[in-house]
């Protein structure tokens, strides 16, 4: 994020090139191009969108010099940094960022492509969208949190801040804009959709408008946020600490080993890579100088069931290698209406993907859990990307327990207990002792026996998180 600018000049670069800033002279010549293709179809209704500002959406976290508020009467902060960089931690002297300076070429490029869309659109009498004023009204920090257009009441709590939950599962902040920080939403597309569609209601009144509260409640996101988000921003907060974090997808190759010893290089640069943990096409590598990377454990997980009664109990640490990055992780939630529970061994981000995936097949199949279950786990093993995700996961509803795995396998337990991650063992030969000579409830023998693991376990704490099915 140590941002180069370099420009075109006044003609289109054709594909492949290296610019990452078109001058408006050179869109002009684009646009010309793409006014004749359309021209060809003989279209009777055509809308062209402008181009919003690119300090609108939450990808980049802006900051001032001085670590205070944002200034009335700016538009521009002085610096722009990663979105999980928190002002307090922010080190001007070693985080990436780029200046106020740069920003406003930017976006003062983006004023002069929209100038060449209106002209445009006049011109050839199309129909103009403007995205461009849409979001400049509704940019949280840009307007200091009093928008110049008010939200449809479904959605009038969501903000194009980046997306934040508290740790009882409410939104704390964002929600029109998705985790990748780039891309909007199912409701953030619902409100640059409205804004087509009123232009095209004035052709065909009967197209109808968006229904915000349906569109709400299909965004999963939204009405159903990940509660291991923190887990995730808390992770990459400790990565970025230890190991600097590259800006770009690829950078990686050209990662400087000279330093390194002949036993201390690696035949290639590791990374850890996540993939689509904040959007469908995002890469973020971590490039670790060792040859060997640290191992990212969450564990563990336990499941009981009594007189009628289930819990499942997870404990709150997370350890990479030997070091204890976070203790107070949630590895448990509730699923499809809250009538299942399901938590996770193995990495976060790849529990966080499952969770999706097998909240989706619940949907598919009507709450069906073995159903469920059972065309995760096909998906899993076969589906070429699912393949590589590491991690187990145990979920149950009222009547059944099952373990699922990326080989394949979703086994039901024998008895009434059931756990995953390393602290496992432990914890169900601590609870089926307690089942079988206590008359304990399910959630008295789910936290006295997460304790016992986790005072064998080195990667099981007593941070202890519940959820219960009656």
């Amino acid at each position: 994020m140590n941002l180069k600018i370099k420009k075109t000049g006044n003609r289109p670069p054709g594909p492949n090139s290296d610019f990452n800033l078109w001058q408006p002279a050179a869109f002009r010549e684009e646009s010309r191009i793409l006014a004749d293709q359309v021209a060809q179809i003989g279209a009777d209704n055509v809308c062209v969108a402008t181009v919003p500002h690119v300090t609108i959406p939450p990808i980049t976290r802006g900051i001032m010099k001085n670590l205070g508020p944002f200034p009335d009467g700016e538009k521009h902060f002085d610096l722009y940094t990663r979105f999980w960089i928190r002002d307090d931690r922010f080190d001007k002297d070693r985080d990436p960022r780029f200046t106020k300076k740069q920003a406003q070429t930017i976006d003062d490029h983006i004023d002069g492509y929209n100038k060449v869309i209106r002209d445009t659109a006049k011109a050839h009498r199309w129909k103009v969208v403007d995205i461009f004023k849409l979001l400049d009204d509704i940019g949280f920090r840009r307007n200091r949190a009093h928008l110049r257009r008010p939200l449809p009441t479904p959605i009038e709590d969501l903000t194009t801040e980046l997306f934040r939950i508290h740790p009882n599962g409410k939104i704390k902040s964002g929600g029109l804009f998705s985790l990748d920080g780039v891309h909007p939403t199912t409701c953030g597309y619902g409100l640059i959709a409205d804004e087509y569609i009123k232009l095209m209601q004035k052709a065909d009144p009967s197209i109808r408008r968006i229904d915000f509260a349906e569109l709400r409640r299909w965004d999963t996101l939204v009405s159903n946020p990940p509660l291991v988000l923190d887990d995730i921003m808390g992770m990459l907060g400790s990565f970025e600490r230890k190991f600097p974090l590259l800006p770009l997808a690829g950078e990686v190759d050209r990662l400087d080993i000279s330093s390194l010893s002949d036993s201390e290089r690696p035949k290639r640069p590791a990374t850890f890579v996540f993939k689509g943990v904040f959007g469908p096409s995002s890469i973020i590598k971590l490039p670790l100088l060792m040859g060997r990377s640290p191992k990212v454990r969450s564990t563990t997980v336990l499941c009981v069931r009594r007189n009628g009664k289930v819990t499942m109990a997870g404990d709150g640490q997370v350890t990479m290698g030997g070091e204890v990055i976070k203790h107070t992780a949630r590895k448990i939630r509730r699923l499809h209406d809250d009538k299942i529970l399901a938590g996770f061994a193995g990495s976060t981000a790849d529990a966080l993907s499952l969770f999706a995936r097998f909240e989706d097949k619940l949907q598919q199949y009507g709450g069906n859990l073995n159903r469920s279950a059972v065309e995760l786990a096909k998906e899993w093993r076969t589906d070429k990307m699912l393949r590589h995700l590491e991690a187990l996961l145990l979920v149950a509803d009222k009547k059944n327990s099952l373990l699922i795995s990326g080989t394949g396998d979703v086994i039901e337990p024998d008895g009434s207990v059931a756990s995953v991650g390393s602290g496992g063992p432990m914890a169900v030969a601590a609870a089926t002792a307690l089942v079988n000579h206590t008359k304990m409830s399910a959630r008295k023998i789910a936290e006295e026996a997460m304790r016992i693991a986790g005072k064998i376990c080195i990667y099981t704490n007593d941070n202890l998180s519940f959820e219960e099915l009656e």
